[in-house]
């Protein structure tokens, strides 16, 4: 057994059920970890768990850096066309990440 096959069909699994939402994240990790735990006779851990659960949250707490020459090309692009940005998310979190970003003029709503 490969621990990331494993994590992927859960996080398929998860991903029919959640669709793209972050919080399925930290779901797909406890059930990876209670499923190979089952299948190599381990005993489920109360701080592992509680690891897993505060790794989760870094995901929906943290915004990712932006991409190295993205405002370059939404700055030329902003002057062309009219933006939009289109997530597969949360839009609370989407807005969040847009803001943060420092991108100038910010992007409109999430669709």
């Amino acid at each position: 057994m490969v621990l990331i096959e494993e994590f992927e069909k859960i996080d398929h699994l998860q991903m029919q059920k959640l669709k793209h939402s972050p919080y399925r994240y930290t779901r797909s990790m406890i059930e990876t970890y209670k499923s190979v735990s089952h299948k190599i006779n381990h005993q489920i851990s109360e701080e592992t768990l509680k690891a897993i659960k505060d790794f989760g949250r870094l995901i929906l707490k943290n915004t990712p850096n932006t991409i190295k020459g993205a405002k370059e090309i939404l700055d030329w692009s902003s002057q062309n066309y009219s933006l939009a940005l289109l997530t597969r998310g949360e839009n609370t979190i989407s807005l969040n990440e847009n803001y943060t970003s420092n991108l100038n003029p910010p992007l409109s709503s999430p669709f």
